[in-house]
Order: C-alpha cells, then sequence, then structure tokens
C-alpha cells in the first residue's frame, strides 16, 4: 500500500505549475516555492507544517467527513494526507 500512496502521490498534477518545468509534481512545486519564497517566507512555510496545524486537519476531517464516506476510503484518505504531510515536510526542513 505504501509504494501505491508513493506512486499515486508522485504522479499527482497540482492545479498550478513552475515556468519552464514540464510534468512538475506537487512535491517539486512545494520544494521550488520554498527555494524561491516565491509570495510566502520559509517561516511561514514551515508554520503552515507545524504539527498541531496538522493535526487540526485530522480532527476536521474525522469529525465533518467521517460519517460520509467508507471506513475504507476514510482510511486510505488519511493515509495519503499522512505519507503527504511526511514527504513535504522532508522538503521544507
Amino acid at each position: 500500500l505504501k509504494t501505491f500512496l508513493q506512486k499515486y502521490t508522485e504522479n499527482s498534477k497540482p492545479k498550478i505549475g513552475w515556468e519552464n518545468e514540464m510534468n512538475i509534481n506537487p512535491y517539486k512545486l512545494v520544494h521550488l516555492i520554498a527555494q524561491n519564497e516565491y509570495y510566502i517566507t520559509k517561516i511561514q512555510i514551515n508554520e503552515l507544517f507545524y504539527q498541531p496545524q496538522v493535526e487540526k486537519l485530522f480532527n476536521v476531517l474525522d469529525i465533518e467527513f467521517r460519517s460520509l464516506i467508507s471506513p475504507e476510503r476514510f482510511h486510505l484518505i488519511r493515509m495519503c494526507l499522512e505519507f503527504r504531510y511526511k514527504r513535504l515536510l522532508e522538503l521544507v526542513d
């Protein structure tokens, strides 16, 4: 499942791109934004990935969406978000 999540997230495409970058994935985009401090500072980026912020996200997910989807789908969505969070955290640290 971890391999599937890695391929799924690596192959996803953001709605926006970066000039002169083809086939950019979300991780590369965040890396470029952080590296160039494009409209956001590194401090602000780190604040976005601060652990309490992420816990709030998971609490909202649990409270607002758990009852709307199957337990399997909920678990998969949560795993995907956790995987993406950990991967993005590596890029901004």
